[in-house]
């Protein structure tokens, strides 16, 4: 997933944080990312994830995409993203955005 991540940053020069939820032995981690870039100032939110799925498609493979949970796309204005590592009771790395 680190090439979608590169990918994300270098697409809309943004800053892309990775969330890894551990799956099982069948489909193994599965991902959530979250992008923020100025570039989506003014896009509505709808076809800020048609672009940001636009890159994912072009670039993974059809079992790859099935690992990404979601992708979250903000403009710095909607949300700060300050990546946090806190401990959690369901062994899933976290990463916290706040404002």
């Amino acid at each position: 997933m680190r090439k979608l991540a590169r990918a994300l940053r270098e697409e809309f020069d943004a800053k892309v944080d990775i969330e890894v939820t551990p799956g099982d032995a069948v489909t193994g981690n599965r991902f959530r990312f979250a992008v923020l870039s100025p570039r989506f100032r003014r896009i509505h939110h709808l076809k800020r994830q048609d672009l940001v799925w636009q890159v994912a498609d072009r670039l993974l493979s059809r079992e790859e995409a099935f690992k990404v949970l979601m992708i979250l796309a903000y403009s710095p204005n909607e949300l700060e993203l300050r990546p946090t590592r806190r401990a959690s009771t369901n062994g899933k790395r976290r990463v916290a955005a706040t404002r």
